[in-house]
């Protein structure tokens, strides 16, 4: 609720109250930084896909679909025995990405991944939810060097067409 109509609100339900308590944080970026990362502030990015683009010549994004979703599962199985992470949260964060995953079939939800020739090396699960693009997955192997940012831009470039902001 924006600040300024909290009051119209709680006009309406007065038994009601504003609170605004987060253990968790959003990343919100303006749709063209990520589709574009121009600047000195996104150097780095560039040179992590530079680097990638030049190793995976014929990597490439394909937006995915239900069909894919056993593809995608075998990217997991993957992306499992590359995962070193082994506290409590990192490991239920994979758990429950897994269990999400089932949802790709919906209709609301934007699927993409990159391709290594045929081989799913990472993907990204998103909704638009007005002139925001919301990111609620990404995943990629960490062999691959320099897939995420690859990943990020490639992914905003596909489905962020007419949208003003990336929350990641």
């Amino acid at each position: 609720v924006p600040e300024a109509e909290a009051p119209v609100l709680l006009s309406r339900y007065p038994y009601s109250r504003v609170s605004n308590i987060r253990t968790w944080q959003d990343y919100v970026y303006r749709a063209e930084d990520l589709q574009n990362f121009t600047g000195s502030k996104y150097s780095g990015q560039r040179n992590h896909i530079n680097k990638f683009r030049k190793a995976y010549p014929n990597a490439e994004f394909r937006p995915l679909t239900g069909d894919d979703l056993p593809t995608i599962e075998t990217f997991l199985a993957e992306f499992g025995n590359e995962f070193t992470k082994t506290d409590l949260s990192a490991t239920r964060e994979l758990a429950l990405a897994k269990k999400m995953l089932q949802l790709v079939k919906k209709p609301w939800f934007l699927v993409g991944g990159m391709f290594d020739v045929e081989h799913l090396i990472a993907f990204s699960l998103a909704e638009k939810c007005g002139q925001t693009l919301i990111i609620h997955l990404e995943k990629a192997l960490y062999s691959y060097e320099g897939i995420y940012p690859t990943l990020v831009q490639a992914f905003a470039q596909y489905y962020g067409k007419g949208i003003k902001y990336i929350n990641r």
